[in-house]
């Protein structure tokens, strides 16, 4: 079961009805957001852990898959494909179609074949009809991907020159697209991917400074190619402003993510920032036993529903999945308020208990 409270849209204290529910996955090192709507889902990016993904799909009955799209072709963003149309096959649902870049996958598998990069193209050839998958290469900027009764999914970036990345490696990341889920006529979400701060800035200039609910911090926190850092300041107060970001994070992740500095600075701008999973950043391994002891013995007598996934000494959960309802002029971040505290009482524990060696996290997250 998902580390996400259950409940129902009528016991929502809204002043108007939910139009859509974002879930932001705690896949572990990997990304992958969940927008579902009328027992209809659309997945974008599937990395990390199928079994999150798919426990979001369950719990929400969804039915049909609008979309599976994968923002760029890094593992860590399709990993889960295979487990995720497997799903819909076992359950006898349709999935409509997949989203990605095609003629760029081709020939990476011509010039940097990967194990990961063969097993995903067999994948689509064995589960999907022709015509089922559509190369993302074809569409234009600002183009509406899907849409809904009072909602759409905007793709609002796409690079210049996809097909350019053949060396695979961190090119890829410069090929990232960046969607927009857009409800009650304006933009509301940002879904980041691991696109560079020239995707923003090129945002920017077409769009002008745009204001979210919520965004995906890119990719998962780590050092950007700028130095200094100060340089990314405008992504966070001008470019593309978001009262929360999501940064999504694994325990035992072989890079070092998220970069502190990153989130201090993002935290500076007034946004608040969730982690899925609690990292070295803030939570040293001399500490960890302390932090262990904490976290659960929090979410034992505030939260029963809580379930954590995946509890062992790699791999801690810090706020798991979160949740943003939004209706056509709102948008609630499910128990926001609780891990808030949740997080100022960890800050005070650790740093009360080891004063030289706790990293407060108020000040990162």
């Amino acid at each position: 079961m998902l580390p996400v409270k259950t409940f129902r849209n009528d016991e929502r204290s809204f002043r108007e009805p939910p139009v859509v529910e974002l879930f932001f996955v705690d896949v572990g090192f990997g990304t992958s957001q969940v927008l579902v709507f009328d027992n209809e889902a659309i997945v974008v990016d599937c990395g990390g852990s199928s079994d999150a993904i798919c426990s979001v799909l369950e719990q929400r009955r969804v039915k049909r898959l609008r979309a599976l799209i994968i923002s760029h072709l890094h593992d860590d963003h399709y990993e889960a494909a295979y487990d995720v149309l497997k799903y819909f096959k076992k359950i006898g649902s349709k999935v409509d179609k997949v989203l990605l870049d095609c003629n760029l996958l081709v020939k990476l598998l011509e010039t940097a074949p990967t194990k990961a990069l063969q097993l995903l193209y067999d994948q689509l050839c064995r589960f999907l009809r022709e015509g089922d998958v559509v190369a993302l290469e074809q569409f234009d900027r600002a183009k509406i991907v899907c849409e809904g009764r009072d909602w759409n999914l905007e793709l609002l970036y796409l690079p210049e020159n996809i097909e350019d990345a053949k060396s695979g490696g961190d090119s890829l990341n410069a090929t990232s697209k960046v969607f927009a889920v857009n409800v009650g006529g304006r933009r509301r979400a940002l879904l980041t991917a691991d696109a560079p701060l020239r995707s923003f800035e090129a945002i920017y200039k077409r769009f002008g400074a745009l204001a979210f609910d919520v965004s995906t911090v890119p990719h998962h926190g780590l050092s950007v190619q700028v130095k200094p850092l100060e340089k990314e300041r405008r992504l966070y107060e001008e470019w593309a402003r978001a009262e929360r970001a999501f940064c999504s994070v694994g325990s035992d992740a072989p890079h070092d993510a998220p970069n502190a500095d990153r989130l201090r600075l993002i935290a500076e701008t007034g946004t608040r920032v969730f982690c899925s999973r609690a990292t070295k950043v803030c939570v040293e391994d001399s500490i960890r036993a302390d932090w262990l002891a904490f976290r659960d013995e929090f979410w034992r007598v505030n939260e029963p529903d809580f379930r954590r996934l995946n509890i062992t000494p790699t791999n801690e959960t810090c706020v798991g999945t979160l949740v943003a309802i939004f209706s056509k002029t709102r948008c609630e971040v499910v128990d926001e308020e609780k891990l808030q505290r949740f997080r100022e009482e960890a800050a005070r524990r650790l740093a009360r208990t080891f004063p030289c060696q706790a990293t407060p996290l108020n000040r990162v997250v």
